[in-house]
C-alpha cells in the first residue's frame, strides 16, 4: 500500500469528501492501468451500490431522531466502500502492449457507461432539488420570547397544503398504516417524526383515517428557536392546539371514517417533533 493509498484510507473517516476523493483517484487509476470492462463495472457497482445502500439505511432503518448516529452509520458504510475501492487500486496491474487494442475498446465502453451514470446522477439531483424546492424562510418577526406564528394565518394553517423549506432536516415513519389516501398517505404511520435546524412553512406530521371510534395521540415537540404551532384538524376543521415544548397526550372520540391530521407550521424554527398514535376502538 502506497502512502497516498494509506492517506485515502485514513481520510475515509470524513464522510462525503473522502468518497469524492477515492472516486476520482480510483477512476484515474482505472484509466492509467487500462482496466477491463469487468473492473470498471465492479468499481461502479461498489461506489454507487454502497451510496444507494447508505441512503436507504438512513431513510428506512435509522429513525432520523439522532443526526449524529445517522452520520456515523453513513460514514461506516461509505468508509467500507472506500476501502474496497482502495483495495482495487492496489490490485491493478499494468497491461502489456499486446493488450493495447482490446484496452482501447474497453476504455470506450467504460467511459460511456460512466458518462451515462454520471448524467443520470446529475439529472436525478436536479429533479430532487426542483421537487423539494420550497418558499424562502419566513422571518421570525415577533422576537425570541413569543413563539406564536406571526406570518402564517390560522386559515392557511388549517386548510393549507404542505409547502415548506427546510435546512438540515430529517423525517421518519414507523408502524402500520390506516386508510388515508391521496397526498397525506405518506404521513399515515403509527409514529411520525421530523427534525430541522431551520424550518419554515406548513407540514402534516401525521394523518389517520380509521374505522375505529377513538384514538390516543401522543405529541412531543422541542422548539429551540423561531416560531412554531401544532394543531389537530379533523375532516378539514380545526379541533385544538397542541402545547409546544412538551409531551401531550390527547384522546379523540367519534373519529370513525374521519381524516385526522396533526399539522405543524413554523417560521425559521429549529425544531424536533414526534406524533404517535394508538387506535383504541
Amino acid at each position: 500500500m502506497t502512502k497516498f493509498q494509506k492517506f485515502q484510507l485514513y481520510f475515509s473517516i470524513v464522510p462525503g469528501l473522502s468518497s469524492g476523493l477515492v472516486f476520482l483517484v480510483t477512476m484515474f487509476e482505472l484509466k492509467r492501468q487500462k482496466a477491463t470492462t469487468k473492473e470498471w463495472l465492479r468499481f461502479m457497482a461498489i461506489f454507487f451500490g454502497f451510496g444507494i445502500l447508505a441512503s436507504l439505511v438512513n431513510k428506512f432503518v435509522m429513525t432520523g431522531e439522532n443526526p449524529i448516529l445517522n452520520v456515523i452509520v453513513f460514514t461506516i458504510i461509505m468508509a467500507y466502500a472506500n476501502y474496497l475501492c482502495i483495495k482495487m487500486q492496489m490490485s491493478f496491474e499494468t497491461r502489456s502492449e499486446e493488450q493495447e487494442e482490446p484496452y482501447k475498446k474497453t476504455q470506450k465502453i467504460a467511459w460511456s457507461i460512466g458518462g451515462v451514470m454520471a448524467l443520470i446522477g446529475i439529472l436525478a439531483t436536479v429533479i430532487i432539488l426542483m421537487v423539494n424546492a420550497g418558499p424562502e424562510h419566513i422571518e421570525d418577526v415577533n422576537g425570541p420570547e413569543n413563539t406564536s406564528l406571526s406570518v402564517i394565518s390560522i386559515e392557511d394553517f388549517v386548510s393549507g397544503k404542505d409547502v415548506y423549506t427546510a435546512l438540515h432536516s430529517g423525517f421518519s415513519e414507523k408502524g402500520d398504516q390506516t386508510k388515508v389516501s391521496g397526498t397525506a398517505k405518506k404521513n399515515d404511520y403509527d409514529r411520525c417524526g421530523m427534525h430541522s435546524k431551520k424550518f419554515s412553512g406548513i407540514y402534516t406530521l401525521q394523518a389517520t383515517q380509521t374505522d375505529a371510534n377513538s384514538m390516543t395521540l401522543t405529541i412531543e415537540s422541542t422548539l429551540n428557536s423561531g416560531n412554531m404551532e401544532i394543531i389537530i384538524v379533523i375532516d378539514g376543521e380545526y379541533y385544538q392546539h397542541v402545547t409546544i415544548n412538551s409531551k401531550q397526550t390527547i384522546v379523540l372520540e367519534d373519529i370513525a371514517g374521519k381524516l385526522v391530521l396533526v399539522k405543524m407550521a413554523a417560521e425559521s424554527a429549529d425544531i424536533h417533533a414526534v406524533a404517535e398514535r394508538e387506535i383504541l376502538t
